[in-house]
């Protein structure tokens, strides 16, 4: 019962800030996501919603996921060329959407 009320709400923005000028950065590294993610990082069926999540989280995955510890189809690929400042632009830019 949970799990459907929460699915039903509706999402919150973060309060992430943006580590370079606007988010633009982040948002740039964001572009290679949308396939699988969607346009506004809304996610979809099998596939999770990252708009709105805590930075913090979002990073700690993406680290996770660059190390190997944990995998998923396209996300350790994806996110193997990224520098931990890249990470960190990525997560606080998803942070910040509705």
């Amino acid at each position: 019962y949970m799990a459907s009320y929460y699915a039903k709400q509706r999402p919150m923005a973060g309060k992430g800030r943006f580590l370079f000028r606007k988010g633009k950065e982040g948002e740039s590294f964001y572009q290679g996501c949308t396939g699988c993610h969607g346009v506004h990082a809304e996610g979809r069926e099998g596939i999770p919603r990252l708009a709105g999540q805590q930075a913090a989280y979002l990073e700690k995955e993406l680290f996770l996921y660059q190390s190997g510890e944990r995998s998923a189809t396209g996300m350790n690929e994806a996110v193997a060329h990224l520098t931990p400042e890249q990470i960190r632009a990525l997560s606080s830019f998803l942070s910040t959407l509705k």
